[in-house]
């Protein structure tokens, strides 16, 4: 099943766009924003990679606003184990087609 990821995704009271990246912008697969409101996603990594990393940046912000202490240990693991049950168990497929690609570098 095919589920388009939105342009930007609400969290608490916070909207937060979606883009993904070129790897030239930055050494990580993902990078997750709280001032800037973003999430951006690496988009050469493979379907199951770039949903895992979704969800790994979505936790990021999940942990800020919710003030819930997770370690980075615990949001790879929520991320991979929530990514085998949407992505494998469940036949998910994210389909990224109408997320813009941002190429400009990000401060924090």
């Amino acid at each position: 099943m095919k589920i388009k990821v939105p342009k930007e995704i609400q969290i608490g009271c916070h909207s937060h766009k979606v883009f993904l990246k070129d790897n030239t912008t930055s050494d990580f697969d993902g990078d997750a924003y709280h001032r800037q409101e973003m999430i951006r996603v690496e988009e050469k990594l493979p379907p199951t990679q770039r949903g895992a990393t979704f969800l790994h940046e979505s936790l990021h912000f999940i942990s800020q606003i919710y003030s819930v202490t997770l370690a980075e240990r615990d949001i790879n693991s929520l991320s991979e184990g929530l990514g085998q049950l949407l992505f494998s168990d469940l036949g998910i497929e994210l389909d990224w087609s109408e997320i813009p690609t941002m190429t400009a570098t990000v401060k924090r």
